[in-house]
């Protein structure tokens, strides 16, 4: 009888954060969903998808405007663009909604988890999480950089665990690059957690070489060639 009443105790505690999780999500999700589409920064995207699904290829030259067209350029964000195109064939605003809310919800509950893992207590989370979300609001516009807000918290994660002897999930950070690097230029951000992870981390250092190597080689080898500008012709 003794034995059981520990969890008996934890199970309304637990019960609790949950409540203090879902509430917070559902304020975050609600703006998000409630926030405009930003013309400039979303049908651009949609018409270099259209762009690309018509070719058949990714373009080198600039297509959209009269000054410069026939000129060329580099077109980084080819596969957000085939996304924000195929999601607003099928469903149109509506299901551009729902990938931001999900983009958002994805980036805040990865975050609740690296605040959990550092101990820090359900309200104290619950605040930062609507304190960094009031602040960032800004940058929840529909763009492909959304698309890669759900990775970065994915890596701070994987590196706080690997920071606590768990490495499990930095063998998902190559995977990751290879996606990033194809959504959006900010991959670089990667490099600006592994390396200081490597130099005052408590982890297994090699191992998490291992994995920052495997994280270059896919972003350097397979994409480095895409930021490289092109040079335009006088």
């Amino acid at each position: 009888m003794s034995s059981d009443a520990p969890i008996q105790n934890d199970r309304p505690r637990g019960n609790a954060e949950i409540l203090i999780f879902a509430l917070t999500m559902m304020l975050m999700l609600t703006i998000a969903v409630l926030l405009p589409l930003f013309p400039n920064d979303f049908w651009p995207y949609v018409r270099i998808g259209e762009q690309i699904v018509a070719t058949g290829r990714i373009p080198t030259t600039e297509f959209m405007t009269y000054t410069q067209y026939g000129q060329s350029a580099v077109y980084l964000y080819w596969l957000p663009s085939l996304i924000f195109w195929g999601l607003n064939k099928l469903g149109g605003v509506t299901l551009i909604g729902i990938l931001t809310a999900l983009c958002v919800g994805s980036f805040y509950t990865l975050l609740w988890f690296c605040l959990r893992e550092l101990k820090v207590g359900a309200l104290t989370s619950a605040f930062v999480l609507i304190l960094t979300g009031l602040v960032g609001v800004n940058y929840w516009a529909t763009r492909p950089q959304l698309l890669t807000y759900p990775l970065f918290g994915l890596a701070l994660l994987a590196v706080l665990r690997w920071q606590r002897r768990d490495d499990r999930l930095i063998w998902c950070l190559p995977v990751a690059a290879l996606l990033w690097a194809n959504l959006h230029g900010s991959f670089i951000v990667l490099f600006f957690l592994l390396a200081p992870a490597l130099i005052f981390g408590s982890g297994s250092r090699k191992k998490l070489l291992l994995v920052t190597l495997l994280v270059a080689l896919v972003a350097g080898l397979l994409f480095g060639d895409l930021l490289v500008p092109p040079r335009r012709s006088l």
